[in-house]
């Protein structure tokens, strides 16, 4: 306690709001309330110049790497996990059923390109998330023939007579993945 108080005293040049302009910072991780007057104590009695400041430590969510513990998976092997067990009903995973390779739906950081089903039509696109939840929104812009997306645009303007629909899926675009970049700037030049 002694040197870093020494330490703390030598590196003083700081100057704020408090008694005098330089009055000399030490940061210590809280502990406890008792320990943390006690030290209170030992510190004003040894230099009146230090001024303590007590710091939580890192909070859970620092300490946590990512949200999710487990890796991602396709719903279609989930759904073959759960046939093998005898239940289960069937799972959609749209990005498989454009033609994705077994687990390339969980993917992510990807430039990926779909061609229109009806008239081959291409569209290069990008996303840092999961090609799966991507492509599940390129199918819900297609069902209702947003313009403010381009397959809901191509839909309407291009195939206003096709239904998209999810019951008895037939796939909208076929797709595959291009390419992965960890990057947006290497994904989208």
């Amino acid at each position: 306690l002694t040197r870093a108080i020494e330490r703390a005293s030598s590196k003083s040049s700081i100057q704020g709001p408090w008694k005098s302009p330089a009055q000399a910072i030490l940061k210590l991780p809280f502990i406890s309330d008792p320990l943390a007057t006690r030290v209170s104590q030992r510190v004003r009695k040894y230099s009146p110049d230090v001024r303590l400041v007590f710091t939580s430590g890192q909070s859970l969510k620092q300490l946590l790497v990512r949200s999710s513990f487990c890796p991602r998976v396709c719903p279609r092997d989930v759904q073959r996990a759960k046939e093998k067990r005898g239940r289960g009903k069937p799972m959609v995973c749209r990005a498989c059923d454009a033609g994705m390779k077994n687990g390339e739906c969980v993917k992510k950081n990807v430039v990926y390109c779909m061609s229109c089903v009806v008239c081959d039509e291409l569209y290069i696109g990008e996303t840092e998330r999961p090609v799966r939840d991507r492509f599940q929104e390129h199918f819900r812009d297609a069902k209702a023939r947003a313009v403010r997306s381009p397959w809901g645009a191509h839909y309407k303007h291009e195939h206003p007579e096709v239904t998209v629909c999810a019951t008895n899926f037939q796939p909208f675009c076929c797709a595959k993945i291009l390419g992965r970049e960890a990057s947006l700037p290497s994904r989208r030049y």
